[in-house]
């Protein structure tokens, strides 16, 4: 069964102005990404103008939507230090080569930003497990900061800060890892993530959470947080 949408969620945190304009950039380049609209009203679309999503994003976290298929809302969160980042919600998520493109796609913005965490979570709404493995889809950049990673996805990237407290060895000697020429270390849970049923993602999910275990950065289940978790400090920076 396919999965019934799309979580995306890039964290960059203190995302300074160029990387606001590199961020859309990037996502206006994706034919499967591109805005349609943009605002800073939930309740209001405006057709997409990049020069305008700019400018509001230098002030204010902006909405995006995008009507045409893929569909999907979000939010780009600038001004907010730990928070700052991208989350898209695509529903229903696309089937065939159409999803695996959008992965790839996906993988193309992170490569052009200054990322710390990001995912993309193939979301199941029924099934058993579904709650455990579908936690921490919706983590914030100031969660992260303060407690640590709560899971895996079935893309997942790690940032520099990440990467150190884990080590890039471990995360490269997993299946399915490998190293973007930005230096975040990408790793899937299977080989075609998106063609992957929610059986197949869900085990390997619990199989490479036991290898992280020695690494004490990842929560327990049932945990708020990682035992070895050393905060960042992203939350206390100044702002840009």
């Amino acid at each position: 069964m396919p999965a019934d949408k799309l979580r995306v969620n890039l964290i960059t945190p203190n995302l300074a102005p160029d990387g606001v304009g590199y961020l859309l950039a990037a996502l206006e380049t994706e034919p499967l990404l591109t805005p349609s609209h943009a605002s800073l009203d939930e309740r209001k679309r405006v057709p997409y103008s990049p020069d305008s999503a700019r400018q509001l994003a230098a002030t204010r976290p902006v909405v995006l939507w995008r009507t045409t298929k893929p569909r999907y809302d979000g939010m780009l969160m600038t001004k907010r230090r730990a928070n700052d980042g991208l989350k898209l919600n695509i529903e229903p998520a696309p089937n065939g080569d159409e999803l695996a493109t959008l992965f790839e796609a996906v993988s193309r913005v992170v490569s052009r930003v200054p990322l710390e965490f990001g995912l993309v979570h193939a979301y199941f709404t029924s099934g058993p497990d579904v709650p455990d493995y579908n936690r921490g889809a919706h983590i914030k950049g100031q969660e992260l900061d303060a407690g640590g990673l709560t899971n895996l996805h079935a893309r997942t990237w790690f940032g520099p800060y990440v990467t150190q407290l884990i080590g890039k060895e471990l995360l490269l000697s997993l299946p399915n890892s490998l190293e973007l020429a930005s230096g975040v270390i990408q790793l899937d849970l299977a080989r075609e993530p998106w063609a992957a049923d929610f059986t197949t993602l869900s085990a390997r999910q619990s199989e490479i959470r036991t290898s992280f275990e020695s690494t004490g950065v990842l929560a327990k289940r049932g945990e708020k947080s990682s035992p070895r978790w050393v905060s960042p400090g992203w939350h206390a920076l100044k702002q840009n």
